[in-house]
């Protein structure tokens, strides 16, 4: 997993809810300069990638292709993590 494949899952994300990649940092690390970061060239530590990725695959939309570039974690029951189940079920559905 590298930055730019972060971004990328990051953006796929955001195109699909139609919110701002602003945002799904602000959502997934309590950061909107997350993935602005990493466009530019910055890191991040490991387990913020890790727990990023865990965050986007909780609420990750119905239909939506993951990314082949970062291996995607089971997502967690929705009482491990609050409202993301219901999240991923309001998100519009992605159609080839």
């Amino acid at each position: 997993m590298d930055e730019k494949s972060l971004v990328l899952l990051g953006q796929r994300y955001a195109d699909a809810r139609g919110i701002s990649l602003w945002r799904v940092g602000f959502e997934v690390a309590g950061d909107g300069k997350f993935f602005v970061r990493l466009r530019e060239g910055k890191t991040c530590t490991l387990r913020s990638a890790r727990t990023v990725v865990q965050h986007l695959s909780d609420r990750w939309p119905n239909g939506l292709e993951w990314s082949d570039d970062i291996p995607r974690p089971p997502p967690r029951p929705s009482d491990e993590h609050g409202l993301a189940a219901a999240d991923a079920a309001r998100a519009p559905s992605v159609v080839s």
